[in-house]
């Protein structure tokens, strides 16, 4: 399933995070049918920056586009970056990108109220995209970067998070560059 699709869509979805100018080609196939693609875009540079220890939020209404935010990792210790919700009827999705533009994480799903990410120390400048996990949701996320502990290890693949039946929510460890 699609984290970042939209509940009780069928409809296939992909995203792209396109780093450099260019031309670029997209060759659709398969059965014959209608296809309809969207394309979204913003801004380089359009990231709100995070504070450590100063919590900012994302005001989600209906309809709206994923919010950037970026904070850079500590050089010496581990950073955590925690996103939350205390709106019980809302649900969002974030997508974290290193500083390549590589997605490391993506979290998303139809009971996330909350997500802790602890990076490695290093010199990376990381980008959180924030939405509703569907579109016409309206409600707010709150970002907080702050000290971690630890040293950090590699996930295998980018992480998708969704709470336990408990409730707790896994915490998965980001390597910096």
């Amino acid at each position: 399933t699609d984290p970042f699709g939209l509940v009780g869509d069928s409809s296939a979805r992909a995203s792209y995070r396109i780093r450099d100018a260019g031309t670029y080609s997209l060759l659709v196939g398969g059965s014959n049918g209608q296809y309809v693609l969207r394309f979204h875009s913003r801004a380089a540079g359009s990231a709100t920056s995070l504070q450590a220890t100063v919590a900012a939020t994302a005001n989600i209404l209906p309809g709206s586009q994923p919010q950037s935010f970026s904070f850079a990792a500590d050089t010496v210790n581990p950073t955590v970056l925690t996103l939350s919700t205390s709106n019980p009827n809302f649900t969002f999705v974030a997508q974290v990108y290193d500083g390549n533009g590589q997605q490391i994480a993506a979290l998303g799903g139809s009971t996330l109220q909350a997500a802790n990410l602890t990076f490695s120390p290093g010199n990376d400048i990381y980008e959180v995209l924030v939405s509703a996990l569907q579109s016409n949701m309206q409600g707010a996320v709150s970002l907080l970067v702050a000290p971690g502990s630890g040293s950090g290890v590699t996930p295998a693949n980018p992480p998708t998070l969704a709470p336990t039946p408990d409730q707790s929510t896994p915490v998965p460890t980001i390597p910096s560059a």
